[in-house]
């Protein structure tokens, strides 16, 4: 059985409602989902019974910013602002099986950004952390990726590839001009 690699998920973020791709949390480095349920017992003269159900959903991430990456911008604005965002929580290994288009197993999610932590140390890459907290229940499903994420994931390296002529590799090496002869020492 193959192991779930942490580098084959992904996470997405739009504002709540807008009419757009959602966007790549990009270099991230680190990041949890976490659920939590919480109640209280109270003892009475007829016996205990449970009061205060709370049940909360958290998914955190680390990054590493980049320039070009107006994401972590973004989220700082959306934690002081409180804007709603999706996410969507997605293994891109695990695909639709009654799709004919390309789609992956995901979570979707409905919530606002907590919290907003930028860090920097000298000779180092700036990072910034972040909880996004959900707003009630998650739901499972399946969905595409869109082109400008799959675009972005190409420019950091190359993709997976499967042993079948139609996914013939066109990217990595494959985008690199090669030597038509070796090259001696």
């Amino acid at each position: 059985m193959a192991m779930k690699k942490s580098n084959n998920r992904l996470f997405l973020f739009r504002v709540l409602g807008e009419k757009v791709d959602a966007k790549k949390m990009m270099h991230l480095t680190e990041f949890g989902v976490s659920h939590e349920a919480e109640s209280e017992q109270d003892d009475t003269m007829d016996g205990s019974f449970t009061t205060g159900d709370t049940f909360t959903s958290t998914i955190s991430g680390t990054a590493k910013m980049a320039h070009n990456d107006p994401f972590a911008d973004e989220v700082e604005d959306a934690t002081v602002d409180r804007v709603p965002y999706e996410a969507w929580e997605i293994e891109e290994k695990v695909k639709d099986p009654d799709s004919a288009e390309p789609k992956f197993k995901a979570k979707y999610y409905q919530g606002y950004f907590n919290k907003y932590d930028l860090k920097g140390e000298v000779n180092g890459v700036d990072e910034y952390e972040t909880e996004f907290g959900v707003y009630g229940r998650y739901q499972r499903g399946y969905t595409a990726i869109p082109d400008s994420v799959e675009q972005a994931l190409a420019k950091a390296g190359y993709r997976f590839h499967e042993a079948i002529a139609s996914d013939f590799a066109d990217d990595g090496l494959a985008e690199i001009p090669q030597a038509s002869e070796p090259v001696l020492p």
